[in-house]
């Protein structure tokens, strides 16, 4: 894994709260 995606993932789950 990406350490990039690894930040999108963290947002993503972020947004989705």
């Amino acid at each position: 894994f990406e350490p990039e995606r690894m930040s999108i993932q963290i947002v993503a789950l972020i947004l989705v709260k």
